[in-house]
């Protein structure tokens, strides 16, 4: 089959069902659940499996990672703005259109495709996304967004793509195939190298342009932070990847962008730390997140050693899963006490047990607690700076970084799980229902988040970075772990022991 036809009908069977679904979510919300829960699954594994569509391992990853965060957020969203606003169709159609295109340009196969859905997210984030709850409110808060991460990273985009149409002409370049590595990468000379790599990491909040990041994710609708924390700041990776796929970009420029994810990751770590505002917290711990995920991007560039690519896309997927988790929870956390101010929080867990499931699994991973997707992440993490500073400098500060890193994320997950454990409860009690679907969505988030461990662990097996004795330990490791944790919450969830004064403990927006 022609592979222009085999990408309209992919793209059409994604965006179609999707749109429809979110169109009918008020009407007919079973059967928008539906469209939407195939648009977001069949056509992607369809494809992929039937080998129609190809894609790359970073392109793969990405693909996968953002399904099981669309349904997510696609699910909770439809509870949360019911409850809110009494319609979710507005909020609906807006979120699943971001959601749709970023699943589509992540599988995107064609240079033009990228184009295309990069500026949809660019233009459809800035003007509608932002500021579809506060309005005119939130102008300036676009307007951040638009200055800090579109401007820089649409100039490295742009220059990719001049010098792609440069060199082999502008039809050649709007369908250069993006699921096959050139032979002979295009050189880049320092300038140029620094404009696509600096452009790109402001996708992802490296420093000096990370400002935005506490601004646009602290101050947008919580759902639309959770998709600019969890998934469309992937982008920024997705295309530091390709530009490493097109171009042979300057050593100058790397070492630029592992000084700055150095920088990220510390400052973002630490700055955590000091945040009172829960959606502030988890900015700054992304940017930190990111510093790393930049870092060893830069490394693996220099250096070309597989297991640094391999923690990368491990941490990839588990910060896309976790902090779509963790912000879908904060949405929760207002909507049943109208503050994300931490110290105002407290006894959350004796509102919703269930919700209380959801922050703890999150705070498992911040904190890299077995058997969650951040202990594994984290330990590989520790395992490939070692291994790399015994063959290269570049390994100590990447050691010291990682390191520092995790124990600042042991006090911000400790204060993020003190929402919910607090001694004092301080606001005026008021009732106020929780969907279930709304705490569905974190449940099966949450069970992602503890389901993937194995297959990371299998996968780095299989890459060599782990040997088959030490795989085997962290398999039982799991296994133990799991167990225990689902006995623990089992326990706790079917026979609580709630105080009667702080039994009817909620407050927030009109029931």
């Amino acid at each position: 089959m022609n592979n222009a036809l085999v990408k309209v009908i992919y793209s059409s069977s994604v965006f179609i069902p999707i749109l429809i679904g979110s169109i009918m979510v008020d009407s007919y919300p079973r059967i928008s659940k539906l469209l939407r829960i195939m648009g977001f699954t069949a056509p992607p594994l369809l494809f992929i499996l039937t080998g129609y569509i190809r894609l790359l391992d970073y392109q793969l990853v990405l693909t996968l990672v953002t399904v099981i965060a669309a349904l997510g957020i696609s699910l909770h969203s439809e509870a949360y703005y019911r409850v809110l606003y009494g319609t979710s169709r507005f909020f609906q159609i807006s979120i699943d259109v971001i959601l749709a295109s970023l699943l589509l340009l992540y599988s995107s196969t064609y240079f033009i495709e990228l184009i295309i859905y990069w500026f949809i997210l660019d233009i459809f984030i800035a003007l509608v996304a932002i500021t579809m709850e506060y309005g005119a409110e939130n102008l300036p808060v676009a307007s951040t967004y638009i200055a800090l991460c579109i401007a820089p990273s649409d100039i490295a985009l742009l220059t990719m793509w001049a010098l792609l149409a440069s060199s082999y002409g502008l039809d050649y370049s709007i369908f250069i195939n993006l699921n096959t590595i050139p032979q002979t990468p295009l050189n880049l000379d320092y300038i140029t190298s620094l404009i696509i790599t600096v452009g790109f990491a402001a996708k992802i909040g490296q420093i000096p342009f990370h400002s935005w990041i506490p601004i646009v994710y602290g101050k947008s609708p919580t759902h639309v932070s959770a998709i600019l924390s969890g998934v469309v700041s992937k982008m920024g990776i997705y295309a530091l990847f390709l530009s490493m796929q097109l171009f042979n970009t300057n050593s100058i420029a790397l070492y630029v962008l592992f000084a700055q994810g150095l920088i990220s990751t510390v400052y973002g770590s630490f700055g955590a730390v000091l945040q009172v505002n829960v959606k502030n917290l988890l900015a700054y711990s992304s940017i930190g997140y990111y510093g790393i995920m930049a870092s060893l991007f830069a490394a693996f560039t220099l250096l070309s050693q597989p297991i640094l690519k391999a923690a990368l896309l491990v941490t990839l997927v588990f910060h896309t899963v976790i902090k779509v988790l963790a912000f879908l929870n904060t949405s929760l956390v207002y909507q049943v006490s109208n503050t994300y101010d931490v110290y105002r929080l407290g006894y959350l867990y004796y509102v919703t047990r269930k919700g209380t499931l959801s922050a703890f699994t999150a705070l498992l991973s911040l904190t890299g607690i077995p058997p969650s997707i951040g202990f594994t992440v984290k330990l590989l993490l520790l395992l490939a700076s070692i291994n790399l500073s015994l063959i290269h400098t570049l390994g100590i500060p990447l050691l010291v970084a990682i390191v520092l890193s995790s124990v600042f994320s042991i006090a911000y997950g400790a204060k993020f799980m003190g929402i919910y454990l607090s001694s004092i409860p301080r606001i005026t009690p008021r009732p106020i229902p929780i969907p279930q679907l709304e705490l569905n969505a974190e449940i099966y988030l949450g069970v992602a988040s503890l389901i993937l461990p194995l297959s990371i662990l299998l996968y780095t097996y299989y890459t060599g970075f782990l040997d088959t004795v030490f795989t085997i330990v962290l398999i039982a490791i799991y296994a133990v772990t799991f167990t225990a944790y689902t006995l623990l919450f089992t326990r706790i969830y079917t026979k609580p022991d709630t105080p009667e004064d702080v039994k009817y403990w909620l407050s927030g927006v009109e029931s």
